[in-house]
């Protein structure tokens, strides 16, 4: 079976990400001259052969081509000019992964652009290609051809619309060896279908073997849109947007969270906390404002079951016309597995459980090897974790919620920070900066 990297920091790439890179969300840059990553290898006795799906920043006319040359030390792995988005094969030689766990490899990528020299973007940094996925296969295995190659269109295609959670189980999906030959394409159900037409081509829709929509997400005359370009055989599913908000019961008004362009979108934190925002005048030392806000929140604190009980009601409503259930499994789970990163972002888990059943379907059956999906899953999702939000939970709901996999001394990730669950109340109170 092949191994599965995702690039970005809701992949399992981010801690391997040497030198050389400007890591985002969904994908990686490339930066500079030269970049450095190390990939894990399984220390037997095979050949194999390295998959890179990527896209090159190109401006024509200014930039139409990026040279890539791959390096294992002094050793040359393959030379490549990167026009438009596809993948890339490269062949690791035996004696190079002989057991072996893992492999550094050095990129070289000579012709960065600034995106600000070239428009008038508020970007200076010296990008050259993007990196969204890598595959390792045993050379010879069905999709390899054992030797470097330019980038390769897909022969399928599949869709996955709606919003954030959409956008990461395309990222997942696309990325499994057994979607080798499927474009897995994401679409913002927010935007109109033209502009997704325009930017992946015709044949994102007019091909598509599946779609898989998210539900209570996006302007319905995009729904309906969609559905009216999809060919007459593609598999439409329905999937529900997850929400918890018993985690999180203080969400309230907060006058502060509105947008601040260039900077914070759709605020800088966008998830609210009512109790907290009451507490913002007071010029109070970070202690005593912490106590006070402890304190409020014991008083405040509402019937935790009821409020569990009411988020699952809602999801079981909304899930009437869908085609995937999660609220079993949430019942049954969130109190000894981490389902959710804030109200709106599902853990690792939950998108697991996801992505497991929009796969069990036929138009996936007819495209893959269904047998060996679980176990590509398990590999790509090994350090997978999810989305930079998280918010932190109170002790005292984790307590009254019995939850086992809470405890007191988690940190919290709020994008390239991490705060305690202390810290990001004080600097929530505060309303503080954390982009530099």
């Amino acid at each position: 079976m092949e191994a599965a990297f995702v690039f970005g920091t809701v992949g399992n790439l981010s801690g391997r990400l040497v030198v050389g890179w400007s890591i985002e969300d969904q994908y990686a840059w490339a930066t500079g001259d030269i970049s450095v990553l190390v990939l894990p290898l399984p220390a037997d006795a095979e050949e194999y052969v390295l998959r890179f799906t990527v896209h090159p920043l190109i401006y024509p006319g200014v930039r139409d081509t990026q040279r890539l040359t791959v390096y294992s030390g002094e050793r040359r792995l393959g030379d490549y000019e990167l026009t438009r988005r596809g993948s890339i094969e490269v062949p690791l030689p035996l004696d190079l992964t002989n057991g072996q766990d893992a492999i550094q490899l050095t990129l070289n990528h000579p012709d960065w652009i600034k995106p600000s020299d070239v428009r008038p973007v508020d970007d200076s940094r010296p990008l050259a290609i993007c990196f969204h996925a890598a595959s390792l296969a045993r050379a010879g295995d069905h999709g390899t051809s054992g030797h470097a190659g330019g980038p390769s269109p897909p022969t399928n295609h599949a869709i996955v619309a709606g919003a954030v959670t959409a956008r990461q189980v395309s990222r997942i999906v696309g990325t499994l060896p057994s979607f080798r030959k499927t474009a897995v394409h994401y679409f913002d159900l927010d935007q109109p279908v033209d502009n997704f037409v325009e930017r992946e081509s015709a044949e994102a829709i007019s091909g598509a073997r599946f779609c898989w929509i998210q539900a209570d997400f996006g302007r319905g005359i995009n729904h309906d849109a969609l559905r009216a370009r999809l060919p007459a055989d593609c598999e439409v599913r329905v999937f529900p947007t997850p929400r918890f908000n018993a985690l999180w019961p203080f969400q309230g008004n907060d006058p502060r969270a509105v947008p601040e362009p260039g900077r914070y979108s759709p605020a800088r934190y966008p998830f609210t906390d009512r109790i907290a925002a009451s507490l913002a005048p007071l010029n109070m030392p970070d202690d005593v404002l912490f106590l006070m806000y402890e304190s409020m929140s014991e008083k405040e604190m509402p019937d935790m079951e009821a409020m569990v009980a009411a988020d699952i009601g809602r999801l079981e409503k909304a899930e009437a016309n869908c085609d995937v259930k999660l609220s079993p499994f949430i019942r049954r789970h969130f109190r000894h597995k981490r389902l959710f990163l804030a109200p709106v972002v599902p853990a690792r888990a939950l998108v697991r459980e996801l992505v497991d059943r929009l796969l069990d379907s036929p138009a996936v059956g007819r495209l893959t090897n269904n047998a060996a999906l679980g176990g590509e899953l398990d590999s790509l999702l090994e350090g997978y974790i999810g989305r930079r939000e998280e918010v932190p939970i109170h002790p005292l709901i984790a307590q009254r919620l019995q939850l086992a996999w809470w405890n007191a001394d988690l940190s919290y990730r709020w994008f390239n920070n991490r705060r305690s669950y202390k810290e990001y109340i004080v600097n929530y109170i505060r309303w503080l900066q954390w982009r530099p």
